[in-house]
C-alpha cells in the first residue's frame, strides 16, 4: 500500500477518529491506497464503485457539487474526491453522512468569531463522549441534542454553522461539546493531539 500524503492523510486520520465511521477506502486512479474496517477484496470493490460514481458525468448534471455524494440508507455512504485522482468511500452511521461530507469539503463552516475553518473538526458528545463530525446536531448514539460546541482555535461557543452563540442561548442550552481539528501538518488543534 502507498503512503498517504497531504489531504488524503488528513482525511484518513479524521475518519478513523470518528465513532460514526464503520469503514472507509481511499483509492487513486482506481488503485487501493488504504482500507479501514474492511477486507482488501471488499475494499477494492467498494472504492472502485465509489470512484466510478463520482467520475460519472451523470452525477455532475444532477448535483451542484459533483465531488461529493451522500447515499442515505440503513448506514450512510459518503463518496468524496479528495484531490486530483484520490477518492474516499466511507460507510458511516445512519444520519451522519451529511455531517461527515460537510467536514470534508471546502464548504465546511468557519468560526464566526475568529474565522478558523472547521474542516476536519471533531466534536465530543457531552453526554456519551462519542467523537462526531462538527456539524452533528443530534448524537446518533445517545440522542443528545448538541446545540453548541467550542471553536478549537479561539474557544468561542458556536453553533453547528459556526455562528457565535448569544449568552442567553448558551445559558438555556446547558452543556457545550468540546472539539478539535486535524490539519495537513498532522497536528491536532484545540488541545488534543492525534
Amino acid at each position: 500500500m502507498a503512503v498517504l500524503r497531504g489531504a488524503a492523510n488528513v482525511v484518513s486520520k479524521y475518519l478513523s477518529v470518528l465513532d460514526v465511521t464503520s469503514l472507509y477506502v481511499i483509492t487513486s486512479d482506481g488503485l487501493p491506497l488504504l482500507f479501514y474496517g474492511v477486507s482488501e477484496d471488499v475494499g477494492e470493490e467498494l472504492g472502485g464503485a465509489g470512484e466510478g460514481i463520482i467520475k460519472s458525468r451523470l452525477l455532475s448534471r444532477l448535483c451542484d457539487n459533483a465531488d461529493t455524494l451522500v447515499i442515505v440508507g440503513s448506514r450512510d455512504v459518503v463518496v468524496h474526491k479528495i484531490d486530483g485522482s484520490t477518492y474516499v468511500t466511507a460507510v458511516v452511521a445512519r444520519g451522519t453522512g451529511y455531517s461527515v461530507a460537510s467536514s470534508l469539503t471546502s464548504n465546511a463552516p468557519k468560526c464566526g468569531k475568529c474565522g478558523n475553518s472547521l474542516k476536519y473538526t471533531v466534536i465530543t458528545c457531552p453526554n456519551c463522549g462519542k467523537k462526531l463530525p462538527f456539524t452533528t446536531t443530534v448524537c446518533p448514539f445517545c440522542g443528545e441534542v448538541i446545540r453548541f460546541r467550542r471553536c478549537p482555535a479561539c474557544s468561542a461557543v458556536i453553533d453547528s454553522s459556526g455562528r457565535p452563540a448569544r449568552v442567553l442561548e448558551r445559558l438555556a442550552s446547558g452543556s457545550v461539546a468540546s472539539s478539535f481539528s486535524f490539519t495537513e501538518q498532522g497536528k491536532g488543534e484545540g488541545g488534543e493531539s492525534m
